[in-house]
């Protein structure tokens, strides 16, 4: 009896199995469906991703008109500073001398930028004037005396300019005693350590920055 119930249960199971497998199948239908569609979106996802198309290999026509249009921009500004620069170079040393004044200013204000706290300068209302200030100290010190050689050929403007080139060097001293002065009485409690360091970096970038040019 046991042999029998041993071989209609086996039976059952083999006969269950393949009644069974439509059933089995008819529910993977869906999931090999699913699967399916989960590959594609991801395979859509990973190409949205890029933005440029590497899954197709295709560029955009609008990142070719974008590459076109920065390449233009940067060929004519690359042609209209040359231009620029001998056009300075050929209105003689004063033009060239403002030139140079320019790009120093500049370059100077992106030098002391680097060093900026906002939420000390804060309670320091007078730290980027005095930047200012000393950096008009320098300028005048060195191009007081050469500004005077190329004002010559404008003796208008030389005449009305010739008391500040006659007493130079007293006019400089005076002004960096003036600023330093002005730096000691804007000292405040708190902020000795921080009020040195900018007064250090002023200096360190305007030896850098206008000295060596």
């Amino acid at each position: 009896m046991g042999r029998v119930t041993k071989k209609g249960s086996t039976a059952n199971m083999q006969s269950g199995e393949k009644i069974g497998s439509p059933t089995k199948l008819r529910h993977r239908k869906p999931t090999d469906n699913g699967s399916t569609a989960a590959a594609k979106g991801d395979y859509d996802e990973n190409d949205g991703d890029d933005g440029q198309g590497k899954g197709t290999g295709i560029v955009p026509q609008e990142d070719t008109k974008k590459k076109w249009r920065n390449w233009r921009q940067r060929t004519t500004f690359t042609f209209l500073m040359i231009a620029g620069f001998f056009t300075v170079i050929a209105l003689g040393p004063l033009s060239t001398m403002l030139m140079v004044l320019c790009l120093q200013v500049l370059i100077y204000r992106e030098v002391i930028s680097l060093s900026s706290v906002p939420k000390k300068e804060r309670d320091l209302p007078w730290s980027r004037a005095m930047n200012a200030y000393f950096l008009i100290c320098l300028e005048y010190y060195l191009y007081g005396e050469n500004m005077h050689r190329a004002l010559k050929r404008h003796p208008w403007l030389e005449a009305h300019l010739q008391p500040f080139f006659a007493h130079h060097r007293f006019i400089s001293f005076s002004l960096y005693l003036i600023g330093f002065v002005w730096f000691v009485s804007t000292l405040r409690k708190g902020y000795y350590r921080f009020q040195m360091g900018q007064f250090a970096w002023t200096h360190m970038a305007l030896g850098l920055v206008v000295v060596q040019s």
